[in-house]
């Protein structure tokens, strides 16, 4: 799955602002209260030793790292990463202005860093122990998702052994229903 419509449109919006904009104004500290001074990523050479965001940039460069961390594709990268990701980005565009012949080159790069930073969904099915229900033989079905019992076969089926786990884990699914959930992610 890749990154969603929403995600590219607003990194768009950002890169187009910091491409076509940054820095036009100037920073008043009266004016931009938000802010964000970071170093730059060690193999861009242009520029000084460090990147200033402020007002409507910071703003955009926030709403873009909210929007991307809602995303499943990226689900897999922690914060720092995916803000280290995104911090190259926005260096790229501020500081190496010259390598982009207009703003269908920005939008070109970004569509290239969504798919750089995406991983493809994966099929996943997790096990829930449920209390106080027992389904007996039967398995329920509802939606995707099945509800039945699991005996030590079951369990092993699943890599779920008494040697592989603490007695207690073991037992908390053995002979129990269980809530199978599928889900996709990475």
């Amino acid at each position: 799955m890749p990154i969603s419509n929403e995600s590219i449109k607003d990194l768009d919006k950002l890169c187009i602002a910091l491409y076509s904009e940054y820095p036009k104004d100037k920073y008043d500290p009266e004016k931009h209260h938000s802010r964000l001074i970071r170093k730059k990523p060690g193999d861009i050479e242009e520029g000084g030793a460090g990147v200033f965001l402020y007002g409507k940039y910071y703003q955009l460069y926030h709403r873009a790292f909210f929007v991307l961390r809602n995303e499943k594709a990226v689900e897999f990268m922690r914060n720092n990463e995916l803000e280290d990701e995104l911090w190259r980005l926005t260096c790229e565009v501020i500081l190496q202005r010259s390598l982009f012949s207009g703003i269908g080159e920005v939008k070109k790069r970004v569509r290239k860093f969504s798919v750089d930073i995406a991983k493809p969904l994966d099929d996943y099915e997790i096990l829930v122990p449920i209390l106080n229900i027992d389904v007996g033989d039967k398995i329920l079905q509802i939606d995707d998702s099945i509800i039945k019992k699991f005996d030590s076969d079951a369990l092993l089926e699943w890599g779920i052994s008494e040697d592989t786990y603490y007695p207690y884990t073991y037992n908390r699914f053995l002979n129990k229903s269980c809530f199978v959930i599928r889900e996709e992610g990475n």
